[in-house]
């Protein structure tokens, strides 16, 4: 994956940029838009973040 490509157009936010968020503790999608501002433009980008971030978490809960 490339960290730098954008996940939200609209709000300029990465990939690496919501990582950091859960990793800094955000534990849901509301939690991640607020850290990093993505999908609150245009929100075409909401439903494919929100199973990113479901994605992040339940990795990060496995670990």
């Amino acid at each position: 994956m490339k960290l730098d490509k954008m996940a939200c157009a609209c709000k300029g936010v990465t990939y690496r940029m919501i990582i950091m968020a859960v990793d800094r503790g955000a534990r849901t999608f509301e939690e991640v838009q607020s850290a990093t501002r993505c999908a609150t433009g245009c929100r075409r980008c909401e439903e494919f973040i929100r199973h990113f971030v479901a994605e992040l978490i339940a990795e990060k809960d496995r670990a």
